[in-house]
């Protein structure tokens, strides 16, 4: 009668490692894992640029302005920009490359991407 009771209070289950769960957390060759970028920032093109989305575009600090340039032309200027992107510009010696992401023709902005 002893044996019975012990066995009806033992637990149900047992303990196990979750493999699954240990395969996902670990890192591997082929993991992705996203890159530390900036945000994207909306600047307001200069009225004789004519950006497309996917040009490439210089950004560089002038004081506290940034300026997007291609080639020698200066083709936005943004007064107030991101500090984040202030910091990444500065940590680059001052100056970044950039995609133009969107082009927005009803507000005539165009999204500017670090990544």
């Amino acid at each position: 009668m002893g044996t019975n009771l012990q066995k009806r209070a033992q637990k149900t289950f047992t303990k196990h490692v979750d493999n699954a769960m240990k395969e996902v957390s670990t890192a591997d060759l082929f993991d992705e894992t996203p890159e530390a970028c900036p945000r994207q920032f909306v600047a307001e093109p200069k009225q004789n640029a004519d950006l497309c989305a996917g040009d490439t575009v210089n950004i560089e600090m002038d004081g506290t302005t940034l300026l997007g340039t291609q080639g020698s032309d200066t083709v936005f200027r943004v007064e107030t920009p991101p500090p984040d992107v202030v910091s990444h510009i500065v940590s680059n010696s001052g100056i970044a490359e950039a995609n133009i992401s969107k082009v927005n023709p009803l507000s005539g902005t165009v999204e500017v991407n670090l990544c």
